[in-house]
């Protein structure tokens, strides 16, 4: 069983009542889809606007009756062969996630940009896959030496190359740092596989919220995610086509790594 499949399994686990827990709402915005379910926490996902099958003028089949169902239905969704689903399933494996990023249970969380918590070396390789903007420059000014790939042209520029040889970069890096939309794409096994070798291996994103002691005991070292503080403004960002940079203000950055 792959790693999202170990999500659904656990978080089913997790909430012994989950047959009693609806889908409050769902809002499939251009950068992100959030999902709100009845316990009231809210989860995120990429929406991945650029990767996505539009046909019609249409993204989600099941618009018009996903609000008001039940969350096993929607978690179920993660592990479809239809992208735009599995951004929904995966917005919902975070929102029933978000109650377990506090801390406990093995884990040490961490307020604040990964970037604190992250330690690399001059001259370590390290795989960016993903194109996250924000933090090539401080990476950079380590001195390491960066690769950054992309699978979506939209996100690639000068220094960024397509995700063809990625696996191999990944089999010889020190540090790989991976979106959390790793999760929706069906890629992060391989991500996960292929950097078996590396020292660090980082998740990173509003994406990569999902119930860490999954992620951390499937080969991710840390996990730069969010948790939401205002959820009712979140789904209004999402609503309005807001994206990263509009969220701030309402969600709190953390890092979750094992407790030593």
């Amino acid at each position: 069983m792959g790693v999202v499949g170990e999500l659904v399994k656990a978080l089913t686990s997790l909430h012994p009542h989950i047959e009693k827990i609806k889908v409050e709402n769902v809002i499939i915005g251009l950068s992100y889809t959030c999902v709100q379910v009845s316990t009231g926490h809210v989860g995120l996902c990429h929406t991945l606007l650029g990767e996505l099958n539009i046909s019609c003028c249409k993204i989600a089949e099941k618009a018009g009756s996903m609000a008001g169902s039940r969350v096993a239905d929607l978690l179920e969704m993660a592990n479809s062969w239809d992208l735009g689903e599995r951004v929904v399933g995966m917005a919902t494996i975070n929102a029933l996630s978000a109650q377990h990023i506090e801390g406990g249970g093995g884990l040490r969380v961490t307020k604040g940009n990964i970037l604190e918590r992250l330690e690399v070396k001059k001259d370590d390789v390290v795989v960016m896959a993903g194109n996250m903007r924000p933090l090539k420059q401080a990476l950079k000014a380590r001195g390491c030496r960066l690769l950054v790939f992309d699978r979506n042209p939209l996100f690639r520029d000068e220094e960024t190359l397509p995700d063809t040889l990625v696996d191999e970069a990944m089999e010889k890096a020190d540090v790989v740092l991976a979106s959390g939309t790793s999760l929706a794409n069906g890629t992060i096994d391989r991500v996960l596989r292929a950097s078996r070798n590396a020292r660090c291996v980082a998740l990173i994103g509003p994406s990569a919220g999902a119930y860490p002691q999954v992620l951390l005991g499937m080969g991710a070292t840390m996990i730069g995610c969010i948790r939401v503080l205002n959820p009712s403004m979140v789904m209004r960002v999402v609503s309005e086509g807001g994206g990263t940079k509009a969220l701030k203000p309402y969600v709190e950055q953390v890092t979750i790594e094992k407790a030593s």
